[in-house]
């Protein structure tokens, strides 16, 4: 018995021995890297090259943060925009000293062994025979099939998961012009909004000469108020926008007078892209005034200044969105045109980068036109910066009763929007109290957080959002500015 018990005790600990060895082959088997590639290995002064992350064996790798290290003085910061596998955000960008903190979650339960995580836009601005990005992985994570409650809520437990990653890429910068090495005074890496704050056309001055032919302007006629029709021949060109000056009048208000006016669009123009602007004489640009109704034959618009009104049409040109399918690029021209948003540059507008709760915000407050109210509450969001190119939008969005941010008092202005939340936001704006039906919901309805259950549930029902061809809607999955500029326009078109 007692030789029995020994030949037992040696044989526990032989397959002990070799179970270990096949515990550490399996796991680092499951070990994801990440990896750096671009699509052109130099780029010109003012020209765009587009960094991809990429990981391999990365069917377990359900979420990854890491930083892209590179020398701000020869390549200019434009863009992170999600991979085909995985939505990101840039969770800081310390442009100046040339390092991007990225996060990146997967796109749906289903992972694959070769994955693109995320795709960055660089701009060159000094020649260099070769510049070396560095990507850094800070950690990998991986979805268990366990659940956690938080909250009386069930999520997907995380645990840590390998991951490396430390990569190298050369990008050289070649000259494609003379004075290369000046600063570009187009460089949008300054941008404090991510590429959402409206622009304006710049074109000269309307000439003040009497047209042959002007079309007519109704308008409230009162005592000292008056229109007068002016030239309107002007064409405005730039590096990424046309803007066509349609006609113009000079408006002379009276003391503390409202004009309010009824602009026709002409026939032959897209009034869609249609907008009225004023000139400002101190700055020498046209600035957007944003109408108080419109139609697809003219615009409402109250003048409160005296000055030179246009009527133009603004026709965006961005190279990235000649791909996309139809909606998407006429969403994204329309928004342009009635600067709700932007480009992160005169070439680019980025419509796969991750959209933050603060630009969604922004762009709802421009896109119905509200203004802040005299005797609005304060912000009670502890982590608002007084100076934050956003603080305004909160304020107005806030007062309304559009967002209340959490229960810590916080906001989280450049956290990534998910598409619950922005289904939130939407229901919030149409006065939304609809009822779940359960006979007509998305495939992944269990997966809709409850707070957005109804809201979601009205996307679906008013027709505003179809989903995705599996018929899910992916609540958690953060937005990208082509989708949140589709579901705009619709809304506006309601």
């Amino acid at each position: 018995m007692k030789k029995a018990s020994i030949r037992m005790l040696v044989l526990s600990m032989i397959i002990s021995l070799l179970a270990f060895p096949t515990a550490s082959f399996a796991e680092k088997a499951e070990s994801a890297s990440l990896s750096l590639s671009s699509n052109r290995a130099e780029v010109g002064i003012r020209q765009e090259v587009q960094v991809q992350v990429h990981a391999e064996h990365s069917s377990e790798l359900y979420g990854a943060e890491f930083y892209v290290s590179y020398d701000p003085a020869i390549l200019s910061y434009v863009s992170v925009q999600n991979g085909a596998d995985y939505s990101v955000f840039l969770s800081s960008a310390a442009t100046e000293s040339g390092k991007l903190y990225i996060s990146a979650i997967r796109n749906g339960s289903q992972g694959k062994s070769s994955s693109q995580v995320a795709k960055i836009t660089f701009k060159g601005v000094k020649v260099e025979d070769a510049t070396q990005l560095q990507l850094t992985v800070v950690k990998g994570i991986k979805q268990e099939s366990s659940l956690v409650e938080v909250d009386g809520k069930f999520y997907s437990s995380m645990k840590d998961h390998s991951l490396t990653g430390n990569d190298q890429l050369g990008i050289k910068v070649v000259s494609s012009g003379s004075n290369d090495n000046a600063t570009d005074p187009n460089d949008d890496n300054n941008s404090s909004d991510g590429g959402t704050t409206p622009s304006t056309p710049t074109p000269a001055p309307v000439e003040m000469t009497d047209p042959k032919e002007a079309l007519p302007v109704q308008y409230n006629e009162q005592s000292n108020s008056k229109l007068v029709a002016i030239s309107a021949q002007a064409v405005v060109k730039g590096s990424s926008s046309t803007s066509t000056t349609l006609y113009a009048y000079e408006a002379s208000l009276g003391d503390d007078q409202v004009l309010m006016t009824n602009w026709s669009i002409p026939t032959n123009a897209d009034s869609e892209l249609v907008g009225l602007y004023f000139y400002n004489e101190e700055t020498k640009k046209w600035e957007y005034v944003r109408e108080a109704e419109r139609t697809a034959t003219g615009l409402s618009v109250n003048l409160e200044k005296s000055g030179k009104y246009a009527l133009m049409q603004y026709n965006a040109q961005f190279i990235d969105t000649n791909t996309l399918y139809n909606e998407a690029k006429r969403a994204i021209e329309v928004l342009a045109a009635r600067h709700i948003v932007e480009g992160v540059s005169d070439e680019s507008f980025a419509p796969d980068k991750t959209l933050t709760r603060a630009e969604w915000t922004a762009m709802l407050v421009r896109a119905f036109g509200w203004t802040k109210d005299a005797g609005a509450a304060d912000l009670m969001f502890t982590d608002v910066p007084s100076n934050a190119w956003y603080k305004e939008a909160l304020e107005i969005a806030y007062s309304r009763g559009l967002i209340t941010g959490y229960q810590d008092d916080t906001f989280r202005a450049n956290q990534a929007i998910s598409r619950a939340e922005l289904a939130v936001l939407i229901a919030r704006i149409a006065n939304n109290n609809t009822e779940l039906q359960s006979s007509s919901q998305f495939a992944d309805a269990d997966q809709v957080p409850a707070f957005a259950a109804s809201a979601v549930q009205y996307l679906k029902d008013s027709g505003l959002v179809k989903g995705y061809n599996d018929e899910t809607f992916r609540p958690l999955q953060s937005s990208s500015r082509a989708e949140a500029a589709i579901l705009l326009v619709r809304i506006l078109q309601q």
